[in-house]
């Protein structure tokens, strides 16, 4: 037996409803849909029925498969690596899409600083 709203002998509980002030909408203030904290009531719940967001890519990693494809240019790599890692840390702890242009990103950052590290080499020892 709960003790939660409970009333005196003899006097009835009030009633729940929905529409009571206690409730905006029928939810509770505040209350927000998981993956709609970004977006715009009116575009969730526009159509009928609810209407799951649009998936949205990660600024930063779309950033860092941009670099991560003009890595050819000395050091652009590098930063396709830091943006890359700071992407999938951030894409850890949110609804948002791009784990892969992280990656790619990431990967491609990676192999074009060991491809200018070599050339590097090379071009100290050998010549």
């Amino acid at each position: 037996m709960s003790t939660v709203g409970t009333s005196t002998p003899g006097q009835s509980a009030p009633r729940f409803s929905p529409s009571s002030e206690q409730y905006v909408d029928g939810l509770p203030p505040g209350f927000v849909f998981p993956g709609t904290e970004n977006l715009n009531p009116a575009e969730i719940f526009s159509g009928p029925g609810y209407t799951a967001p649009r998936p949205r890519s990660d600024s930063g990693a779309t950033a860092a498969l941009v670099c991560g494809l003009l890595s050819f240019i000395p050091l652009v790599g590098v930063a396709a690596i830091i943006l890359g890692i700071s992407a999938l840390r951030r894409l850890h702890h949110s609804y948002d899409s791009g784990e892969g242009l992280a990656w790619l990103g990431l990967i491609l950052g990676t192999i074009s600083l060991i491809l200018w590290l070599c050339a590097l080499i090379l071009i100290l020892f050998v010549v």
